[in-house]
């Protein structure tokens, strides 16, 4: 047996991926096409948080699936391009009139904070997907071992009464039937 069955409602990976990319690429061509050609330092601004939220979600998502691989892999997928988005943009955009040097520091410091987020979260779930397969290999060495019966156990057998015996002969008094 491979394992316990899934509880709940489960949702296959691939079926999760496709509805994530479909919603995340609607969403950030509509980013795109809603911003004026002035406002593009501020459309990719906003198509890099949308892909860190993007990342969030499947990274929540895995719960959702019997297999994570395909979640995590996505989740991975988009905290990469919307860091990338962000540094690129925030280091390397054109100045234009609304974007100060003071405002370029502001977005570094919270890509630089959402990032030791990321990566801390990422060292934090590491660690629990190595307990998760010490978990899974002592499951395993357990489900080998041969089922015991109730009746196996000491609790099963309690310790015998002590032997009751029979009261002595009762004295028919003295000889002779006198008294």
């Amino acid at each position: 047996m491979a394992g316990p069955a899934p509880v709940g409602r489960r949702i296959s990976g691939v079926v999760l991926l496709a509805i994530l990319l479909v919603a995340a690429a609607l969403l950030l061509f509509l980013v795109w096409i809603t911003v004026s050609p002035t406002s593009e330092f501020w459309a990719l601004i906003g198509i890099g948080w949308i892909a860190l939220l993007f990342a969030l979600v499947a990274y929540l998502a895995r719960s959702f699936t019997p297999d994570p691989v395909l979640a995590r892999a996505t989740s991975l997928g988009f905290a990469g391009m919307g860091f990338t988005v962000l540094a690129v943009t925030v280091a390397l955009f054109p100045a234009e009139s609304s974007v100060t040097t003071v405002l370029r520091i502001v977005l570094a410091l919270l890509l630089l904070g959402a990032l030791v987020i990321a990566v801390l979260g990422f060292y934090y779930g590491s660690g629990q997907r190595a307990q998760l397969a010490l978990r899974e290999e002592a499951r395993e060495t357990w489900r080998a071992q041969p089922t015991s019966s109730a009746f196996d156990y000491p609790a099963a057998h309690p310790p015998s009464p002590p032997p009751i015996h029979p009261p002595p002969p009762r004295d028919p008094g003295p000889p002779g039937g006198g008294t």
